[in-house]
């Protein structure tokens, strides 16, 4: 109601209640008071009637990362709905990879249900999409590994009538601002805060927030050819950006020449932070990129640089880290690695879109990539198309260019380098080798092959130049060894393999009526397996593997030796095998199992033992081929290209074998050649003293030559330790004492530790060896603590005594 409208019904209700009171014989002051009483009761009852329609607060992306499990019991907990998940999806990395939290509360209806919150949304929807309407998991943590699974609905939150605050936001609730991230009344043409324009496309400025280039930074910082920079003016043009990164290079600086001082002066110990000696080398820097709006062309104020190499990129980063402060037109920025989704292939892109918003990697002409999200793009700037040819290369000495100069004649090995290298290539990156494999597939056309990476049967073995040099230089040699190989390759278990059960945790395996009526392929120690790495992490903490070794112990059975997968060694031939995977689903029909990555399927396939096992059953195999006849899809024999193979075998032909031996003990056959004692013989009596040495050192000396010959315990205790044979070398004997004359202590000083603050004589000041103090403090657990406590009660009970 207008404000208007509600003052004039308001004193007509005040004439109204006035004259009635008056008509009753009321005093008029009385009832013009009770009248206004009146007045102000009613305005404070229509004051909480506003208050109370008033519309909730808006929450866009509450739903968007959530998923609602429903129809818990009482006794659940937070930890078993982590576990649950890791269980349903088969995968022990899920909840700590995908799940920011798992919140307990109840419902409207006074029902406990589980709030899980993932990271990213993509992942909630995939999980919504996978596993509604109902999962089933066992509660771990509460009731045990060997408890009865339970059943859950899963739901999103706009599926319940109780996440009313939570509801997707309407067209009619506002737009959001593409620069400043503000929302704005949909009336409104501008932005009330940066007076930006509406865009055009209201789900343009709704598809995210606003980036900033933080989240493009990868998180464990691995290496790349491409850095990101943060926090850039908005008026940082693409030259300027250029310039700012060269200042990333390796600085040659001229020696000083100092006037030569009689008097040596001390240097400073203070910490500088010195950036001298490191940056990437002149003319690496290949392009950048500045990220600019697709309608307004407008900066985002982050951008990228490529370099020419990781070891440049790396060297750039170092230097910026070691700078005390790193500015681009006169303001801090941040730099960093970039993680492999900032740059996703343009599939089909090329004809529909402005090629402007793509680009090709130096690498591979063949592929184009673009940012991943489609709000921004990319505005290149070329730097140096070719930087190999203004830095010297590594392989050329750096003498090379004077030695042209001055008309020397320049060495074999310099003629070498100048010769054409077969098939020197830059190296893909793997993410790109995969993305630009995946579209030749797509589109039906042979992938572009690249010697430098490894293709589909070696994901992750990279040719180091094998095919430019021939099989006898010594340089391209490798000794031979597995590829790829993890610790988790093979492990030592700690289980009760009679009884199939974890003593840690006292988990069973199902039994194998259970196993066969849900139709799993795996066995009850395949289970065990699985439940010792998921759950255990196989025993990779200590303090589980101590308890698991002390239970098994008890038993009087001893460990057992589990091999999960046999890499196979650079030697061997390239494998071609027919591949029971589904790659659409990162999946492995044979064996049920799911996967992040195509590269961990095709190391499944290749070398774990449990698809080795499954893939020898006849009976798996048909069951695999039905599978995938009932999805409609067909299945793939995987073999290496012709290039690939070829490069492969001129490297394999390099792979030293075993038998071989590359070390030469060059020590020994020079004493063999001038005939020289394997050991230095002991000095003769007297002989390694000082002739100024008094009478009395040389008796003393003698002597105590004479009691201890060279092959006594003493001795040979004495050359057991680092000082004992220090001393040796100065002239000293086991048994002697320390000195010039011979004539101080013989024993070892013990090494004690005592209370920091307390006095040598104080009582209870010493602790004991420190050697073993320090072997306490370090371990870790609390066992030391319990050790400890119990000898000093020991000792005062002894006191009272």
């Amino acid at each position: 109601m207008p404000p208007l409208a509600l003052a004039m019904v308001l004193m007509l209700c005040l004439k109204i209640v006035h004259t009635m009171l008056w008509r009753l014989g009321v005093v008029k002051a009385v009832a013009a008071a009770m009248a206004w009483a009146f007045l102000m009761a009613l305005m404070d009852f229509l004051r909480r009637c506003r208050s109370v329609v008033k519309p909730p607060a808006m929450n866009i992306t509450a739903e968007a990362v959530v998923a609602i499990l429903e129809g818990l019991p009482e006794d659940a907990t937070e930890r078993d709905i982590l576990y649950g998940l890791d269980y349903v999806t088969r995968d022990r990395h899920f909840s700590t990879d995908q799940v920011r939290v798992a919140r307990l509360r109840y419902d409207h209806n006074g029902r406990r249900i589980a709030v899980v919150e993932f990271h990213r949304r993509s992942d909630a929807e995939y999980f919504l999409d996978r596993y509604s309407p109902d999962i089933s998991f066992r509660l771990e943590h509460s009731r045990g590994a060997d408890s009865e699974p339970i059943t859950v609905g899963v739901s999103s939150p706009a599926d319940r009538d109780e996440m009313g605050p939570s509801r997707p936001r309407r067209d009619d609730d506002g737009w959001d601002c593409i620069k400043c991230g503000v929302v704005n009344y949909p009336h409104r043409a501008v932005c009330f805060k940066c007076k930006a324009e509406r865009p055009d496309d209201d789900g343009y400025g709704a598809s995210g927030p606003l980036l900033t280039g933080e989240t493009d930074e990868c998180p464990q910082q691995t290496p790349s050819q491409y850095v990101v920079i943060r926090d850039l003016e908005g008026s940082v043009t693409e030259e300027v950006l250029a310039k700012g990164v060269m200042k990333l290079f390796i600085e040659n600086q001229a020696p000083t020449r100092d006037a030569p001082t009689t008097a040596n002066k001390l240097r400073s110990t203070a910490p500088t932070n010195s950036t001298a000696g490191l940056g990437a080398k002149p003319g690496s820097l290949r392009r950048v990129f500045l990220m600019r709006d697709r309608r307004t062309n407008d900066s985002w104020r982050y951008g990228f640089a490529e370099f020419a190499t990781i070891e440049d990129a790396k060297a750039a980063v170092a230097k910026f880290r070691a700078s005390p402060k790193f500015t681009i037109a006169s303001k801090p920025v941040a730099i960093g690695f970039i993680h492999t989704g900032v740059f996703v292939p343009a599939l089909d892109a090329a004809s529909t879109e402005n090629p402007e918003f793509s680009f090709t990697p130096i690498y591979n002409p063949a592929v184009r990539i673009k940012y991943w999200d489609d709000r921004a793009y990319p505005s290149v700037h070329v730097v140096a198309a070719d930087p190999a040819s203004s830095a010297p290369s590594p392989d050329k000495p750096a003498s090379s260019d004077d030695a042209s100069k001055t008309g020397a004649r320049p060495s074999k090995k310099v003629k070498k380098d100048k010769e054409p290298v077969v098939g020197s290539k830059i190296a893909m990156i793997p993410q790109m080798q995969l993305w630009a494999k995946a579209s030749a597939q797509l589109h039906g056309a042979k992938p572009v092959a690249d010697t430098d990476v490894s293709t589909v049967a070696e994901p992750t073995e990279p040719l180091d130049a094998a095919a430019a040099d021939t099989p006898h230089d010594s340089e391209a040699t490798q000794p031979d060894g597995p590829v790829a190989a993890q610790w988790g390759d093979q492990y030592v278990s700690y289980a009760d393999w009679e009884k199939m059960s974890c003593l840690v945790c006292s988990w069973e395996a199902p039994p194998e009526a259970a196993i066969k009526e849900r139709a799993w392929p795996q066995t009850r120690g395949d289970l065990l397996i699985e439940h010792e790495g998921r759950i255990h992490n196989l025993y990779k903490d200590a303090e589980v593997k101590e308890k698991a070794a002390a239970a098994l112990a008890a038993l009087r059975k001893e460990p057992r030796t589990v091999v999960r997968r046999t890499p196979r060694l650079k030697s061997e031939a390239l494998p071609v095998y027919k591949s029971y995977a589904d790659y659409d689903a990162l999946r492995c029909i044979l064996c049920k199992r799911n996967f992040k990555e195509a590269r961990v399927i095709w190391l499944h396939e290749q070398q774990s033992e449990l698809h080795k096992r499954m893939l020898s059953d006849p009976v798996n195999r048909q069951r695999a081929v039905e599978e995938f006849k009932a999805m409609g899809k067909k299945m793939y024999v995987l073999e290496p290209e012709h290039e690939f193979r070829k490069a492969w075998e001129m490297q394999r032909k390099g792979v030293i074998k075993p038998a071989a031996s590359q070390y030469r003990d060059r020590a020994q056959e020079r004493r063999h050649a001038f005939r020289q004692p394997k050991q230095p013989s002991a000095n003769p009596a007297g002989a390694g003293i000082a002739t100024t040495a008094p009478e009395k050192r040389k008796d003393l000396t003698t002597g105590i030559t004479a009691t201890e010959p060279e092959d006594s315990p003493a001795a040979k205790k004495a050359k057991s330790s680092k000082g004992a044979g220090m001393l040796a070398k100065m002239g000293w004997t086991a048994g002697a004492g320390l000195g010039a004359e011979g004539a101080g202590r013989t024993e070892a000083i013990a090494a004690e530790v005592y209370v920091p603050g307390v006095g040598l004589g104080a009582e209870g000041g010493r602790l004991g060896d420190a050697g073993e103090e320090a072997a306490r403090n370090t371990r870790g657990g609390f066992t030391g603590f319990v050790e400890k406590t119990k000898e000093r009660a020991r000792e005062r009970f002894e006191k009272m005594e």
